[in-house]
C-alpha cells in the first residue's frame, strides 16, 4: 500500500500519521467530554498522556519479547544494534496493559481517583485503535491470511512489511471497523446512562472476543505461539475474565453499598456533589 507518505519534503511514516490522527480526533472527544460530565480537564489530560506514553514503550517492550529470544535481545544490547528494536513494529496488548499502569501513575501524579475518569478515557481507547489499524493497513503490518478469492488487497511496494504479490485479507481493516463500532457503542451506553461505569467491561469483553477471533484470519506470526493458540489469544482471553469479573465484582458492591453510595465511591462525591477525594 503506502507505507510512507511525503509531506513538505519530509518522509513520514503513515503508521505514525495515523496514530497522529487518531490521537487528534481522540484529544477533541476527550475535550467535549469533560466539558459534558464537568470533571477537570487538565486532570484528564495528564492521565491520558501518561497512558499513551507508557503504553508506547509497553507496546514496543512487548514486541521486542514476542519478536526475539533472550539470546538475540542480549546480543542487539551488546553489539549496539539499538534499530533492530526502533524500528521494529508494536503490540496492541503491551501498549493496553502497561498504558493501564501509566493512567494509574498519572492519577497519582494529579492527586486524583481513575475512576473518575474511567468513561471518559476508556472510549478512546478503540477511536486511537481504529487510526492504528488503517496505519498497519498502509504499512503491511499486522496482515492477513492468503486468498484466492473475495475481498482482498495486494500489496506491489517492496517497503511494505506485507509479503508483496499475494492477495491478503485485509484484516486491519476489518478490526479497524469493529474498534469503531465499538468506540459508536460506547458513546451510546455513556449517553444512555452515564452514571454507570460498564464501559470498561465492555471494551475488554467486546475487544478480546474480537481480537480472539481475528487471530484465526491473520498471517504474521511475529508475535509467537502457546500451545494452540497466539499470544494475543491468551491476553484476550484473560482479559475477557477480567471484564466478567469487573461486572460482578461492580453488582456485589451495588447490592451491598446501594447504587448512590456505589456511585459515589467511584466518582469520589459525596451525595452532596462535592469532591471528596
Amino acid at each position: 500500500m503506502l507505507p510512507f507518505i511525503k509531506i513538505f519534503g519530509f518522509t513520514v511514516p503513515m503508521y505514525s500519521l495515523c496514530i497522529e490522527v487518531g490521537v487528534f480526533f481522540a484529544v477533541l472527544v476527550l475535550f467535549y467530554d469533560c466539558k459534558q460530565k464537568n470533571v477537570l480537564w487538565n486532570d484528564a489530560v495528564i492521565i491520558g498522556v501518561t497512558g499513551i506514553g507508557i503504553g508506547f514503550a509497553g507496546a514496543k517492550l512487548l514486541y521486542v519479547i514476542t519478536a526475539y529470544s533472550p539470546h538475540e535481545i542480549g546480543k542487539i544490547i551488546f553489539e549496539g544494534r539499538l534499530e533492530y528494536i526502533s524500528n521494529g513494529g508494536f503490540v496492541f496488548y503491551g501498549g493496553f496493559i502497561f498504558g493501564i499502569i501509566g493512567a494509574l501513575i498519572g492519577a497519582r501524579i494529579s492527586k486524583s481517583k481513575l475512576m473518575v475518569y474511567e468513561n471518559v478515557l476508556v472510549k478512546l481507547i478503540p477511536l486511537v485503535h481504529a487510526f492504528g489499524r488503517v496505519g498497519c493497513f498502509c504499512a503491511g503490518c499486522c496482515y492477513g491470511r492468503p486468498i484466492r478469492t473475495g475481498f482482498g488487497v495486494v500489496y506491489t511496494n517492496p517497503a511494505s512489511d506485507a509479503p508483496c504479490g499475494i492477495k491478503l485479507l485485509p484484516v486491519q481493516l476489518y478490526e479497524a471497523t469493529f474498534n469503531m463500532l465499538l468506540f459508536a457503542i460506547m458513546i451510546f451506553i455513556d449517553k444512555k446512562k452515564p452514571s454507570n461505569k460498564i464501559l470498561l467491561p465492555v471494551y475488554l469483553i467486546g475487544y478480546s472476543i474480537e481480537r480472539f477471533i481475528i487471530e484465526y484470519f491473520r498471517y504474521d506470526e511475529i508475535r509467537g505461539r502457546f500451545l494452540c493458540l497466539t499470544t494475543s489469544q491468551w491476553i484476550s482471553a484473560g482479559l475477557f475474565v477480567v471484564g466478567i469479573l469487573v461486572i460482578f465484582v461492580r453488582r456485589k458492591l451495588q447490592q451491598i453499598c446501594g447504587f448512590d453510595k456505589l456511585y459515589a465511591i467511584l466518582n469520589g462525591r459525596n451525595k452532596q456533589g462535592k469532591n471528596v477525594l
